[in-house]
């Protein structure tokens, strides 16, 4: 018997049996001798239930995908993610404790960034700076190539001065580097990191900034953005592009992003090189061409609300940590693994209020293939966006998130999602966009064709996933959705209650594994298992 199906007014009870598998996620010590860190490492250390289907030796044409050939090419695997997820305490500690301070502390009392660019080459490497006026005019870029350079604006404020265009702060082959406590308002871009190590940008605030609030590009390892502020940013509000590895971004608040790009997101990482598209330079146009993906970054703690794009934006980047953020009432997913995206973790988040489409002009829904299924009544589009959506993605692991009220589903692969884990996630009222030409579901594992040609993404069913643990309450067309040609998916365990019209939807009889899952309505197209 595939299902359980169970129709009865006491069914909420069954509930109580999956808590203990929906592990604590606030990061509290466990009473085990554990920190923070080291608890969660251990829970997603634990998380594995089977080995993923073998998705090769039963369906040759995966194997050609151009995400699993860059998995093959950089060495990635199931067991590289769980190794990854268990080395997660060490991964911190080693970003963070690069990040050293000069003892010796010089006054500033100038207020131009021409004085300061003196000053700090006077100095020269093995210096503390700290601001000692309310407001600074940046009449040049503040430019620093140093080691063991710490500068402490104090919550001063900068005037754009005379930059009209490009970054206020450049930061470049540089070494041990500290920004604290700057304050940009209306500047054309903000501060650019590139060729350096230990980087750290703290307690500052970006408000309205034109482009980039903080880019970081090109050969820089170990850097941390943290405790600071991006508010109505014009693009994304912390780019990370390829060539970044190890990075901590933690406890920041991004919110009201105004652009509707998906490289617009709250937080972007990034395989292909957002400062190289400006600058008309071409970059390898397939995924498995792309070797040199954002990598071991950590986002953490942040709040990452009300953006007219997405919340996170992963864009083929590669064993990344999204972990504990609050992601809520952006107008597009709140969080998108996509383009190439192999073996991130995205564990412990809110996922809330997300891909109501408000605020779209005409011309960003055209760009999104949308336009042309109408607006609904308040205006806003019809085709609505899920709380978590993974495209040509694999290996990754959506696990102990809390998933509610987000406007087109809650986790939806659009197609090629390959061996990805959705574990003992909580999914509440996702289909807030139903509409007459639109229906969603607690989890889809889809199959959409191409809107128009391209080479860079592949257009194949979801296949080899596990869904496993899951709560899917409310009323979703379907608790669990399997479209055309997905196969080889295990489906297990979940608890479903009060979906519309099926616990478990297959487009037709396909070859799945569903099994013991708990509902209160029947499922569709299900083969019974023999």
């Amino acid at each position: 018997m595939s299902q359980v199906y169970i129709r009865t007014r006491f069914f909420p009870l069954f509930i109580l049996f999956m808590f203990p598998l929906i592990l604590p996620i606030s990061g509290e010590n466990t009473g085990k001798g554990e920190s923070p860190e080291e608890h969660r490492a251990n829970f997603l250390g634990d998380v594995k239930i089977s080995p993923f289907p073998a998705m090769e030796g039963n369906l040759a044409a995966y194997s050609e995908t151009q995400v699993n050939k860059r998995a093959k090419a950089l060495g990635i695997d199931e067991k590289a993610v769980y190794h990854l997820a268990k080395d997660f305490p060490m991964l911190y500690r080693e970003i963070s404790s690069g990040m050293k301070y000069p003892s010796r502390v010089t006054p500033f009392n100038e207020t131009k960034f021409s004085d300061l660019n003196a000053l700090i080459r006077e100095k020269g490497n093995g210096s503390a700076i700290r601001v000692e006026k309310d407001a600074l005019e940046a009449d040049k870029p503040l430019e620093i190539v140093s080691a063991d350079c710490h500068i402490d604006f104090r919550g001063a404020e900068i005037k754009s001065g005379g930059i009209e265009q490009g970054f206020g702060v450049y930061i470049r082959r540089s070494r041990n580097v500290t920004i604290s406590g700057l304050i940009l308002h209306d500047f054309p871009d903000g501060i650019f990191i590139t060729e350096s190590e230990n980087i750290r940008i703290r307690d500052c605030g970006f408000e309205r900034t034109k482009g980039n609030p903080v880019l970081i590009a090109g050969d820089v390892r170990n850097f941390m953005v943290e405790k600071s502020r991006f508010y109505e940013s014009g693009r994304a509000g912390v780019i990370v592009e390829s060539g970044v590895i190890c990075g901590i971004i933690q406890d920041n608040e991004f919110d009201s992003g105004r652009s509707f790009g998906n490289h617009e997101a709250g937080i972007l990482l990034t395989d292909k090189g957002i400062y190289n598209i400006d600058q008309k330079v071409k970059f390898p146009e397939r995924i498995h061409d792309r070797t040199k993906p954002a990598q071991k970054i950590i986002i953490l703690h942040n709040a990452i609300t009300n953006n007219m794009s997405s919340g996170i934006y992963c864009d083929g980047g590669v064993l990344n940590f999204m972990i504990e953020n609050r992601i809520t009432g952006n107008s597009k997913e709140g969080v998108c693994l996509d383009s190439g995206s192999t073996g991130n973790i995205f564990y412990g988040n809110a996922v809330k209020f997300n891909g109501k489409r408000y605020g779209q002009t005409d011309r960003a829904l055209e760009a999104d293939f949308v336009l042309g299924h109408g607006r609904l009544a308040d205006g806003c589009a019809a085709a609505k966006l899920p709380g978590i959506s993974i495209d040509n993605a694999m290996y990754n692991m959506v696990v102990a998130n809390i998933i509610q009220d987000n406007y087109g589903g809650g986790v939806k692969m659009v197609r090629t999602g390959i061996n990805n884990l959705v574990a003992m996630n909580t999914i509440i009222n996702n289909n807030e966009g139903a509409s007459d030409k639109f229906h969603f579901f607690g989890i889809e594992m889809g199959a959409a064709r191409a809107d128009v040609p391209c080479g860079d993404l592949d257009f194949m069913a979801s296949s080899g996933n596990i869904i496993t643990g899951n709560m899917i309450y409310g009323d979703h067309y379907a608790g669990i959705f399997l479209g055309d040609g997905s196969i080889m998916n295990r489906v297990k365990e979940n608890i479903i209650q009060g979906a519309t019209h099926w616990a478990v939807e297959s487009v037709k009889e396909q070859e799945n594994e569903v099994s013991g899952n708990l509902s209160d309505c029947k499922s569709l197209n299900i083969k019974p298992l023999q």
